[in-house]
């Protein structure tokens, strides 16, 4: 594959408390066949050896490390954008890690299409060992080259292109006057419409050059994490920011309905999940309450019948909506073995 070598290209990497990875990450970013690059490590904050492992690379003129007060990653790919200085940028996770073409490849395939952002394969990895496939992952991506607001923002409605910030390459323009939301969980979420409203153009290759790491999830924090009603209220507003790229925009169908409704789904889980474990503010919950009573008559039974039962309850019995929200997280707590 062909590309202009003096491309430069921004690699932003968030580290947080991954030593056992951020090695093999740094590792396979310095192997890259593309030489014109410039990696920016965040060390947000660590309190493991991460921030030392990153201070080992400092001798490569390509390598920039910054150590910065614990903020998250939104904070930390906000630091990183501000420092950036490539044509173009990726983001990487600290406990992955890519192919060696991850940048060459991706760069030729968005040159040659003259696109603003190239969407590539992904593997799931256990056991730092083996690989899995994503199944049906080329079945998502049934595209070669979109151009054309509305084609997009179709692709985007329909999932057609998940909000993953590490599987793409993106030119850099896009991303002027852009920020992470750095007071919500599910960022990508919020982010992902504004870049679409800003691209052009969006191809898709069809190649695996990143290797999402699987080795430190566990069923427990995926546990403990769906029963935090303040992530579930970030999923919603998340979900509905997407609701802004239907504006000025023609769907057919009942596309409309399907976004609004598996946003309304999201609300209805929020609150139920808060008055099982409250850490919403008054407004929070208002804001849900008015999303739900106002979307609920649009939708229907289209939600399904239970979710349409609690979407009634929220609108005119919310004690119903209580009990069986503390129902629900004592029988989540016991049946996942988490303690509170």
């Amino acid at each position: 594959m062909a590309f202009n070598e003096f491309s430069l290209v921004s690699i932003i990497v968030p580290v947080y408390n991954v030593q056992a990875y951020i090695d093999r990450c740094i590792k396979s970013l310095l192997q890259q066949e593309y030489k014109n690059i410039e990696i920016i490590l965040i060390d947000d904050g660590s309190t493991d050896n991460s921030g030392k492992i990153c201070d080992q690379y400092t001798s490569d003129r390509r390598i920039t490390v910054i150590h910065q007060k614990n903020g998250g990653l939104s904070k930390a790919r906000n630091k990183g954008l501000n420092l950036m200085h490539g044509d173009y940028v990726a983001f990487v996770d600290s406990d992955d890690f890519v192919s060696p073409y991850f940048i060459s490849h991706s760069l030729a395939e968005m040159q040659c299409k003259v696109a603003d952002i190239v969407v590539f394969d992904f593997l799931h990895v256990k056991n730092q060992i083996k690989s899995y496939p994503i199944p049906d992952l080329h079945k998502k991506y049934e595209f070669e080259l979109m151009s054309g607001g509305d084609e997009i923002k179709k692709l985007i409605l329909t999932d057609s292109i998940p909000n993953y910030m590490c599987n793409k390459l993106y030119k850099s323009k896009l991303w002027r006057n852009l920020v992470f939301p750095e007071k919500y969980t599910y960022e990508d979420l919020f982010i992902w419409p504004e870049l679409i409203n800003k691209a052009k153009t969006i191809t898709y290759l069809p190649e695996s050059l990143y290797y999402y790491n699987q080795d430190n999830l566990n069923s427990l924090s995926s546990a403990k994490a769906s029963l935090n009603s303040f992530n579930r209220y970030c999923h919603f507003k998340g979900l509905q920011s997407h609701l802004k790229i239907l504006e000025n925009c023609f769907m057919e169908g009942d596309l409309e309905y399907i976004i609004i409704g598996k946003t309304l789904k999201e609300a209805i889980e929020a609150i139920v999940t808060e008055f099982g474990n409250a850490s919403l503010t008054q407004s929070e919950m208002d804001e849900i309450i008015y999303f739900i009573s106002s979307k609920r008559k649009l939708i229907g039974r289209k939600i399904g019948f239970k979710s349409a039962i609690i979407a009634w309850s929220v609108c005119y019995c919310l004690p119903i909506v209580k009990i069986y929200g503390k129902y629900r997280y004592r029988h989540k707590l016991k049946k996942c073995g988490v303690r509170k």
